[in-house]
């Protein structure tokens, strides 16, 4: 009895030395509560600084600035030759606006000074039907300005907008398409044409 006793008590030994051993070992595998929590802290840092790098261009206020100034949000998203184009298209609408309400202006107080009795600036080179024309051309084309004034505007405020959301869009040499021209020969006769590759 003493021996089985003695027996028993050796395996059991053996038996919690390898526990102890694969302990030992799966713990060294494990790597350390702080390690990972630094790993943990290291990745997030590094998904906030991207996330920041990303979200420094800003959509809104690139689309606020254009509203506001036209113009100054496609300088905000750096397509610095656009302003100009803004510029130039707005200045030219709202100077034909005003071009043409100061010729408007003109016809029409002289058709009142006639219609009153008195002498014009176009008496005898113009009749009354001309004066009425003119006032019309000019009404119409004043009218014109404004529009295409605003939708100068518009296009300066959407322009912005989708500069801003393409900002970091990926435009390397890698996404491009191209066509080329091809030759193959088939089971019935050999054939020319033309190649459509898309890069990705």
């Amino acid at each position: 009895m003493r021996r089985f006793e003695s027996y028993t008590f050796k395996e059991l030994r053996a038996v919690l030395l390898v526990l102890l051993f694969a302990f030992v070992a799966h713990a060294q595998e494990v790597p350390d509560s702080s390690q990972v929590a630094l790993s943990d802290s290291l990745v997030l840092n590094k998904e906030k600084a991207i996330v920041t790098e990303q979200s420094k261009h800003n959509i809104r206020r690139a689309t606020l600035l254009s509203v506001a100034v036209p113009g100054t949000g496609q300088i905000y998203n750096r397509k610095w030759w656009k302003a100009p184009i803004v510029y130039a298209g707005l200045g030219t609408t709202i100077f034909l606006a005003i071009s043409n309400q100061q010729d408007y202006r003109r016809y029409s107080n002289a058709f009142d000074i006639r219609q009153a009795g008195g002498e014009d600036e176009f008496d005898g080179r113009l009749n009354n039907q001309q004066l009425v024309s003119n006032m019309r051309f000019h009404q119409g084309n004043r009218d014109l300005s404004i529009l295409f004034a605003f939708v100068v505007y518009g296009v300066n405020i959407i322009d912005a907008n989708v500069d801003a959301h393409l900002f970091d869009f990926d435009v390397s040499d890698d996404l491009s398409i191209r066509i080329t021209p091809t030759y193959r020969n088939t089971p019935w006769g050999a054939h020319s044409g033309l190649a459509l590759t898309f890069n990705f």
